[in-house]
């Protein structure tokens, strides 16, 4: 789905990785809210055969956040930002609590604070 939304051609995907967390302590008040035992996926890489610049164009133009990494110019990371977020939900993925729509990480803090 997200390389659909992106209009990226899967066979130029060498792989394709989600990364998230695995809820598995007992901090944060993970079992007051029952999510412990949950995967909550929030970003992924693409690694792409060719043209990395042209298909991370790809991704920024669909609304995702995403850059090309540095240690590897045929991987694209992707964070969690709306569009991820609305592609995530749409195959039942789970994903954490999403904050901060447009928000810099300052000000979401700020308001978590108050």
């Amino acid at each position: 789905m997200l390389l659909d939304a992106a209009k990226i051609d899967s066979t130029n995907v060498i792989k394709f990785v989600s990364y998230g967390e695995f809820i598995c302590n007992q901090y944060y008040d993970y079992p007051k809210r029952a999510i412990v035992g949950d995967w909550k996926v929030f970003g992924a890489v693409i690694e792409v055969k060719q043209k990395p610049e042209e298909n991370l164009e790809k991704m920024l133009n669909a609304g995702f956040a995403a850059c090309i990494k540095s240690s590897n110019k045929h991987h694209i990371q992707i964070f969690l930002n709306e569009k991820f977020v609305e592609v995530a939900r749409s195959v039942d993925i789970d994903i954490p609590d999403y904050k901060g729509n447009n928000e810099s990480i300052a000000e979401v803090i700020a308001k978590e604070q108050s």
